[in-house]
């Protein structure tokens, strides 16, 4: 632990940036592999079958858990017991990564479908079917940093400090995310609350649920046309 710097940070981005990119590269070739059956009148190809030739390349997905465990107890956990100078770029790691992985070519669907409640990285039980989708994993890992945050006292500013780059990528995935940490995470109360604190997670919780039911009853009129304004 006490060897962990800059470099080592730099080489788990990298590890983790590839991941990513084979994760996507192996979706591509799916998806050419479906056309040109589709042309020739051919079968279609097996998802599973395809992604797991193509991530033959890829870290074997014990590593990859392994990886994001270790950011997220490296943040609050060093030898000397001193903090981690580096915790500010964890953070902004792992919000860049799954960015990367939201902006790709082709563009997945788990964050419509995936129950980040069932997604673990620190006790690294996680089965996401036959082939290891990576962006819950590190969607649960930036929920995991902001819950040692909290316990550490950070502030919700702190904690979210690199949250904007989420919602520039997927504004409803970033919304997930702040309600599912605002419901895990709520104020003190007491005494020895802290009153900015517990007025920025009021302010913060009234406006994602707002969010969340724009986007549910817009969801609603799609499926329904009918439905009232």
């Amino acid at each position: 632990m006490s060897a962990r710097d800059g470099d080592w940070l730099f080489v788990v981005e990298e590890l983790l940036k590839h991941t990513v990119d084979i994760g996507h590269a192996g979706y591509l070739a799916f998806e050419a592999a479906r056309r040109r059956a589709h042309a020739d009148g051919e079968a279609l190809p097996d998802l599973t079958e395809v992604l797991q030739r193509e991530w033959a390349a890829r870290l074997p997905k014990h590593d990859i858990t392994v990886l994001l465990r270790e950011l997220v107890v490296t943040v609050h956990t060093t030898a000397g017991g001193g903090p981690f100078r580096w915790a500010r770029a964890v953070r902004y790691l792992l919000a860049s990564l799954v960015r990367r992985d939201i902006e790709a070519p082709v563009r997945q669907s788990w964050p419509a479908y995936v129950d980040l409640d069932e997604v673990r990285v620190l006790d690294a039980r996680v089965f996401l079917g036959p082939v290891l989708c990576l962006g819950p994993l590190l969607a649960r890992a930036i929920l995991d940093i902001a819950a040692a945050d909290a316990a550490a006292g950070l502030s919700l500013t702190e904690r979210m400090r690199a949250w904007p780059r989420i919602a520039a990528a997927d504004a409803d995935l970033h919304d997930r995310l702040l309600a599912a940490h605002l419901v895990a995470h709520p104020p003190v109360a007491g005494a020895a609350a802290d009153t900015a604190g517990v007025g920025e997670w009021w302010d913060r919780a009234v406006e994602v649920t707002v969010r969340l039911l724009a986007g549910w009853l817009a969801g609603r009129r799609r499926k329904a046309p009918g439905w009232p304004p």
